[in-house]
């Protein structure tokens, strides 16, 4: 895989990609390894949510991604633990998440 790839392909040109892999689910929330992409390069870390909902990041290598990128990815695992959250007959977390958006406007330039 090229330095200019994530699992999924290439990096976007514009906006950003998050890819989230499921690592370990149960009644306490779940864990995804997590690669945010941009066109500058890959972030890897991962994202946990818990019982509560309440979402943590681990450290992310080689640095930081923007943080509009990491809002996307705390907003889709806590839609995913939304589903889940106080049902006894709640589905399975999903084994693989994979997203594209667009990088927000900067405030005020509409």
């Amino acid at each position: 895989m090229s330095e200019r790839e994530s699992r999924a392909g290439p990096e976007p040109l514009e906006g950003g990609k998050v890819e989230l892999w499921l690592e370990a689910a149960g009644s306490d929330g779940a864990r995804y390894r997590a690669t945010l992409t941009t066109a500058e390069g890959a972030r890897n870390g991962a994202v946990r949510v818990d019982a509560r909902g309440s979402t943590t990041f681990e450290p992310w290598q080689p640095s930081d991604p923007p943080r509009w990128l990491a809002d996307v990815a705390r907003a889709l695992v806590r839609a995913e633990w939304r589903a889940r959250a106080g049902r006894a007959d709640a589905p399975d977390w999903p084994r693989r998440i994979a997203r594209w958006r667009a990088e927000p406007e900067p405030r005020g330039e509409r």
